[in-house]
């Protein structure tokens, strides 16, 4: 099917919006993601707790600008790649249990954003 930059570029080229899950094989663009989530936090940044069946269990989605942590040579070659996000869920049962991935994504508004941060930080994907 092709390469996930080469799907990005198809979507946006029909008007639509991507939102990829970020893998270790873009070892350059991994690396500054999660070098940028460990100087800030995040500018928008949800949290959700939910205790059920003896678990506690905390859902957090941070959000980035990409264009203001990422190099030009990882920014380019994505197009219309406006946000990066972390979706992490934190477990405790037993022990703890901390789950964490970076997501890339070609929207930048506000509500868009606030919306996809809501929808990923309330379980869907961690």
């Amino acid at each position: 099917m092709g390469t996930q930059r080469e799907i990005a570029g198809l979507i946006v080229e029909k008007n639509g919006h991507y939102l990829l899950a970020l893998k270790n094989n873009q070892q350059s663009l991994f690396e500054d993601v999660e070098c940028a989530f460990k100087m800030h936090n995040g500018y928008d940044v949800h949290e959700t707790l939910e205790a059920d069946h003896g678990r506690i269990e905390t859902r957090k989605c941070s959000i980035l600008p990409a264009c203001k942590f990422l190099p030009e040579e990882n920014l380019a070659p994505w197009k219309n790649l406006k946000t990066l996000i972390r979706p992490e869920a934190k477990r405790v049962k037993y022990r703890e249990r901390l789950r964490r991935r970076f997501d890339i994504i070609s929207v930048m508004n506000r509500k868009q954003r606030r919306l996809i941060s809501v929808h990923l930080s309330e379980g869907t994907g961690v």
